[in-house]
């Protein structure tokens, strides 16, 4: 099943949507909580700290929108909570023109 949201971008025009999240997981969790956001189709871990912050971006899939991803990752054990600190949702046919334009 393909992933669309209510008035978004045709899927002829190959929607782009991203999420940077800021997550901050429990003591003695966070490698437990990375091997898991390394399973998740569409998810990064860019950086950590030892204090248990992770720096996640999430894309679109085809089976899963970043918002429900975000939800996903916001219950699992070991994260006491997370924030969205970036998103951009556009045409990648847009993001295509501008590289080639630059």
């Amino acid at each position: 099943m393909k992933a669309t949201l209510p008035g978004a971008l045709s899927s002829a025009e190959k929607p782009f949507n991203v999420c940077g999240l800021l997550a901050h997981v429990a003591a003695g969790k966070r490698e437990e909580v990375r091997a898991q956001l390394n399973a998740f189709e569409g998810v990064e871990v860019h950086a950590e700290t030892e204090d248990g912050r992770l720096v996640i971006t999430i894309e679109d899939t085809e089976e899963m929108l970043c918002a429900d991803r975000i939800t996903i990752i916001d219950r699992l054990p070991g994260v006491m909570n997370s924030s969205l600190v970036y998103h951009q949702f556009e045409s990648q046919d847009k993001l295509e023109l501008e590289e080639v334009s630059s």
